[in-house]
């Protein structure tokens, strides 16, 4: 801009200062030429910083009557011969557009960028492996899905999505199904600390010879997706697995019918330790299940009366110390009940 405007400049001045009757040829010819295109500056400076790609310049060429005779070296010349620099208002249109739709997909690659790295929300364990693998809080996650759906509607209603419609539909489409699918895992998880304890001893699988294939083939779909998300436990590439909702839906519906069926293997227990009555059954089937000690002991003060709590704690630590409740049994020891008045009974 600054050098036409420049060279405008000298060349008219040379002009004023040239004798009228004297005729310079190369002059005139430079004059021309100047003026072929100080018109046009505006519309070249647009061009310029319009962050323009492929589909604008062929949009722009198509709506000139030039379709197809764009190309990737063309000239300010070229623009000239093909009278595209004086369509002042389809170069202004065409150039906002650019700009929107370039802004617009810096801000999708930066959401895009950012789901490539979020983590399955796991919770914390040394080891991970199948029993292990379980999901910790996803309230914040679920939240977070939620406002980047809102974020990417909201984008599908600007006029300069239209560039990348496609991958903002796609990656809504992603997160929607992130979103069922890690409803469908703690559904899942819940079902499978339960089950997988239960028939992880013999006593169940003898009572229940018609359930023990059905969790088998659960166990065995559940196996897979466990070693595929420890292989790579981000989000996106956790949930890649083929067909995970569907398989999660299908392993639950087994679930459920197991856990319905239990009724047989639960009045074994009841009949061998009568005060289980006193419970539902879903709190005996903790308690037979349960790796957690505060979910034992919460549940066993149920079946005595008057019992307030039990007294627990680890088995170096002395009576009388304040109840230690951990998940792991061998490390506890029951030294008695203490009751809702505050007095204790010792085993």
């Amino acid at each position: 801009k600054k050098d036409i405007q420049s060279l405008k400049d000298k060349a008219e001045k040379l002009k004023e200062e040239a004798p009228e009757e004297t005729e310079y040829p190369l002059l005139d010819e430079l004059l021309n030429k100047i003026n072929e295109i100080a018109p046009y500056v505006q519309q070249l400076e647009q061009l310029s910083r319009g962050k323009m790609q492929l589909r604008h310049w062929n949009l722009l060429f198509d709506n000139c009557n030039h379709k197809g005779q764009y190309h990737e070296e063309i000239t300010i010349e070229d623009l000239s011969k093909f009278k595209i620099l004086p369509e002042k208002e389809k170069i202004e249109a065409i150039t906002a557009t650019s700009q929107g739709e370039s802004e617009l997909e810096a801000e999708f690659i930066s959401i895009m960028n950012h789901w490539e790295t979020v983590q399955m929300p796991l919770a914390e364990t040394q080891i991970k492996s199948e029993e292990t693998l379980l999901l910790g809080s996803t309230d914040s996650l679920l939240l977070e899905i939620q406002d980047a759906l809102a974020t990417l509607a909201k984008m599908s209603s600007l006029p300069y999505v239209q560039g990348i419609r496609e991958d903002v539909t796609k990656l809504s489409s992603t997160l929607e199904n992130l979103s069922l699918v890690i409803e469908a895992w703690q559904l899942f998880q819940g079902n499978w600390i339960v089950l997988s304890a239960l028939f992880s001893n013999a006593e169940a699988k003898n009572i229940l010879p018609n359930q023990t294939p059905k969790f088998a083939g659960v166990q065995k779909k559940w196996s897979l997706i466990a070693h595929h998300t420890i292989k790579d436990t981000r989000l996106l590439r956790a949930c890649k697995y083929p067909n995970l909702y569907e398989i999660l839906k299908e392993n639950n519906k087994v679930m459920e019918s197991i856990l319905v069926s239990l009724g047989k293997y639960l009045d074994v227990k009841r009949q061998a330790s009568p005060r289980l009555f006193f419970l539902g059954d879903s709190e005996v089937l903790t308690l037979v299940t349960t790796s957690n000690a505060a979910s034992l002991t919460s549940i066993l003060t149920k079946v005595f009366m008057h019992v307030a709590k039990i007294d627990c704690h680890e088995n170096d630590g002395a009576e009388g110390e304040a109840a230690f409740i951990g998940s792991n049994f061998q490390r506890l020891k029951i030294y008695g009940l203490i009751g809702e008045d505050g007095h204790s009974i010792k085993f």
